[in-house]
């Protein structure tokens, strides 16, 4: 049987697990070319053009642009497309790097969101909780400041990682200082998110292991404000004092359709027995 030395497009599609469409596309762009044309505009290619269809395949799935790919098959310079292959390798890197910082943000965005539907609201709960690594930036909120200014205090935070141009990893929340409490004082010294590698010494704080009482309220900041207090005397009502810092900690509030400014937050004190 004699070997076949020029293919249809049809074929030449099949060969290459293809379509017409794609080397049609290829034609135009000058990429890959039928070896000729009949008279009545049937396109034919050479069974070898099918080496050059793969390379282009191949080159494509280094993410390089057809742009890219013609240059090298009319230059056939492969220490410019080596260099182009380098920069390839660092774009991809990045990639990966963001997909894994994005992968975590949905880990970490399921868990809040689940937590947040299943918690029992309005319950105080005694629980043992492990060491958490938080990374803390002060808010410069003073006991004068009113209600209103938080907002802007907020902003500065989300700016603040902006400019750094990190992400903050959830669990978001407010630290709360232990004096402050004490005193009926229920004001943000602090935001926090969970820390990472990337958290600077000068911001890492660490909420120390131990036994919580922990309360999970849904409302406003007035109603917020009065479920703290109301924590702080069920604690004392069953013999146990405040033994270091309340953290606040959101529940994905921005994910539910609370109205009114409402919010579902979660606080945690540290205690321990009375003497």
């Amino acid at each position: 049987m004699k070997k076949k030395k020029y293919l249809s497009s049809g074929e030449f599609a099949g060969f290459c697990r293809t379509t017409k469409e794609t080397l049609f596309h290829y034609d135009r762009e000058d990429l890959l070319k039928p070896s000729y044309v009949s008279e009545n505009g049937y396109r034919y290619y050479a069974v070898e053009q099918i080496y050059d269809f793969d390379m282009i395949s191949t080159f494509k799935e280094t993410g390089s642009s057809l742009k890219e790919i013609r240059e090298y098959m009319n230059n056939k310079d492969a220490a410019e497309f080596l260099e182009q292959l380098e920069d390839k390798q660092r774009i991809v890197k990045r990639e990966k790097a963001r997909l894994a910082q994005r992968e975590l943000m949905l880990r970490d965005m399921a868990a809040g969101t689940r937590e947040a539907l299943d918690f029992p609201y309005d319950t105080m709960l005694l629980l043992e909780q492990e060491e958490e690594r938080l990374e803390i930036v002060p808010t410069a909120a003073s006991p004068e400041a009113q209600e209103t200014d938080f907002a802007e205090r907020f902003t500065e935070y989300i700016n603040f990682y902006r400019q750094q141009k990190r992400t903050p990893r959830s669990p978001f929340g407010l630290l709360l200082e232990k004096e402050d409490v004490e005193q009926g004082l229920y004001l943000e010294r602090y935001f926090f998110s969970r820390a990472t590698r990337a958290t600077p010494r000068s911001m890492l704080h660490l909420k120390p292991a131990g036994r919580y009482a922990v309360l999970a309220h849904k409302g406003d900041i007035t109603s917020q404000l009065r479920a703290c207090a109301g924590l702080l005397r069920q604690i004392k009502a069953a013999g146990l004092r405040l033994a270091g810092n309340c953290y606040y900690y959101d529940m994905m509030s921005y994910v539910f359709q609370d109205t009114g400014g409402s919010y579902r937050a979660k606080f945690c004190m540290e205690i321990a027995r009375e003497g």
